[in-house]
Order: C-alpha cells, then sequence, then structure tokens
C-alpha cells in the first residue's frame, strides 16, 4: 500500500490528519484553533492538487483526496458548528450538510470537468462554516448557509476551478488569519475572520460568473 503513494498524496493524508486534529481542539473547546486546522487542511488539499498536476496522481489519489476532505471540510466544520451553538435546531440541517458533501464528495470524478466544478467544492463550503461559526455566533445565520451551501454542493452550478490568481488570494487570506490569531491584539484577528468571510461570500455568489467569463 505505502508503494502506491504518490507525492501528492503525502499533503491528502496531512489534510487528513489535520482535520482529525482539528476535532480534538472541538473535543477540548478550542474553537479558534479548531477553525485553523480546517484552514491548514484547505492549504494542504491546494498543495496536494499542485503537487499532483506536476508529478502525476497515483492510484490512491482521487479515494485518498475525497477521504481526506470528507474527513476536513464536512465532519470538522459540522462538529465545530454544533459545539459552539449547540441548539436542536442544527440537527437536521447537520445531517444535510454531511449527506450532500458525501454525495458531492463520492460522485466528484463522475462529473469532473478540466477548468470548472459542477456544484460548489466541499472545501469552500466547509470554510465558510468554519469562519462564520467562529466570528458571527449567529445561529440562524449558521443555519441559513448549512442550507444554502448543501443545495450548492449537490446542484448543477458551475464553479471555478482554482488557477492562479485564486489560488494566490485564497492562500494569502488563509495565511494572514491564521497569522492574527495569537496576536494580543484582537481587533486584527477580527478584521482577518471578516475579510476571509467576505471573499467566501464572494466566491459562493460571484463564482458561477467568474467560471463563465473569466475561468
Amino acid at each position: 500500500m505505502l508503494k502506491l503513494l504518490k507525492p501528492g498524496d503525502t499533503f491528502s493524508v496531512l489534510n487528513l490528519l489535520f482535520g482529525f486534529i482539528s476535532m480534538i481542539f472541538v473535543l477540548y473547546g478550542d474553537f479558534k484553533l479548531a477553525a485553523v486546522f480546517v484552514l491548514l487542511s484547505a492549504l494542504s488539499d491546494g498543495v496536494d492538487g499542485l503537487v499532483a498536476r506536476k508529478f502525476g496522481n497515483g492510484k490512491l489519489g482521487e479515494n485518498l483526496d475525497s477521504l481526506a476532505d470528507f474527513s476536513s471540510f464536512s465532519i470538522s466544520p459540522s462538529l465545530l458548528a454544533m459545539s459552539i451553538y449547540q441548539s436542536i435546531i442544527l440537527i437536521p440541517l447537520i445531517l444535510l450538510y454531511i449527506s450532500c458533501s458525501a454525495l458531492r464528495l463520492s460522485s466528484f470524478y463522475m462529473f469532473k470537468r478540466k477548468k470548472i466544478f459542477v456544484g460548489m467544492p466541499a472545501p469552500a463550503a466547509g470554510i465558510t462554516i468554519t469562519i462564520s461559526a467562529v466570528t458571527f455566533h449567529h445561529l440562524y445565520l449558521i443555519a441559513f448557509l448549512l442550507l444554502l451551501l448543501s443545495a450548492l454542493m449537490v446542484s448543477n452550478i458551475h464553479y471555478p476551478k482554482p488557477d492562479k490568481f485564486i489560488s494566490v488570494c485564497a492562500s494569502l487570506l488563509i495565511l494572514f488569519y491564521i497569522a492574527c490569531g495569537p496576536l494580543p491584539c484582537g481587533y486584527l484577528s477580527f478584521i482577518s475572520a471578516y475579510i476571509l468571510f467576505a471573499a467566501c461570500l464572494i466566491y459562493v455568489a460571484f463564482g458561477a460568473l467568474y467560471a463563465r467569463y473569466i475561468g
């Protein structure tokens, strides 16, 4: 089995492990660190794609990547949101979100396209849920996002695959958020969270237009 691993697969394993570490911090009640590890999973997922394109995909690549994404961008954000709000209202919505993300990830390669995603990618949905949960503490906002993102993940709407511009912008925003977390001044941390959440909403709202006219 180890011989089947390719360089890109190691970053898929990191993605999976970061997702599990995020769950551990949720159980310990450190929600900000839990969010940081979801974002580290997103960075690992991005590097995985870059390395795979350069060195080629292994036989484990597709299955391992989907398994890692399900852990990091479905289960981890769901556990985080439920632990923060602890509301029975969220239970059916979280079950819907997990189900839709599982459907999306398991069928991803059946709808694979060269330049676009069919339906919203699970990492984008997971980051949006994570940032909104730890930043705004608004039950009805997270409930609405769970419903909306669940529908978008299994929709026929096209979203752009990360080109150089999207990849650089997303990575910088994630690193800015992570870097601002430990600072004693909470103002920068607050600003970085708002900027990252705004970027997620822009992708949700205008990703389809970008895929159609620019991507």
